[in-house]
């Protein structure tokens, strides 16, 4: 799930996460229930789904970082592995463990692909954000929003190997809702997890009218 990641030792770092939370005996059992509560409020997440990748890795980052263990002090999942694991692991690796969790998580705006960069807008923050990462970035237009995580490593920027990309066509009224978000000063994560529901049916209904589906005229922020 982590093979697309850049950056200097982020892809062996988190898959030391993901193998000790596979066994520890409670993180193990805690994700199974996590993806069922995650399901409920973003969408199932089929294998048979043309977007699985993408939402299976949204899901594993959200737990790795979002999720708290009420059995194991209220920490996240790499907050524990950190703590348990930091002797046994490299000074340099340490040093990239506390930027990795200290990421931008929001929704963002794609500007352009350049010679040598991608140029990226935050949202929420409402900053431009320049990244070496080309890969990620082909095949979407100018103008439409994504949600992912980007992560700063020694001033660079890079992103999680998972982008949940919405319909062009519909940026219009998600930014309305943005900017509400922003005006209130509310959070906004679970406006990034119902736009996650909202791609879901969109991709899982494709003949039905968008604009029906991205409808926010109910949504309470």
């Amino acid at each position: 799930m982590t093979d697309n990641i850049q950056g200097p030792d982020i892809r062996s770092l988190i898959n030391k996460v993901e193998s000790f939370i596979l066994s520890d005996p409670v993180l193990s059992k805690e994700i199974v229930a996590a993806k069922g509560k995650y399901e409920e409020d973003a969408g199932r997440i089929k294998d048979s789904f043309p977007d699985y990748e993408n939402r299976i890795t949204s899901f594993l980052y959200w737990f790795i970082f979002e999720w708290t263990s009420r059995t194991l002090q209220n920490q996240n999942p790499i907050g524990i592995f950190f703590n348990l694991q930091r002797k046994k692991l490299q000074e340099s690796e340490r040093e990239i463990f506390k930027q990795l969790i200290n990421h931008r998580h929001s929704l963002f705006e794609f500007i352009k692909i350049g010679k040598k960069e991608s140029v990226i807008y935050d949202l929420f923050a409402k900053k431009k954000i320049r990244l070496k990462d080309h890969e990620m970035m082909f095949g979407m237009e100018p103008g439409q929003y994504f949600e992912t995580r980007i992560f700063q490593i020694d001033k660079e920027f890079y992103f999680a190997p998972y982008l949940i990309k919405h319909p062009h066509m519909v940026r219009g009224s998600i930014y309305t809702v943005v900017k509400k978000i922003r005006k209130l000063n509310k959070p906004y994560f679970p406006f990034l997890i119902h736009l996650q529901y909202l791609q879901f049916k969109f991709e899982t209904f494709p003949k039905f009218d968008f604009r029906k589906i991205y409808n926010f005229d109910e949504y309470k922020i």
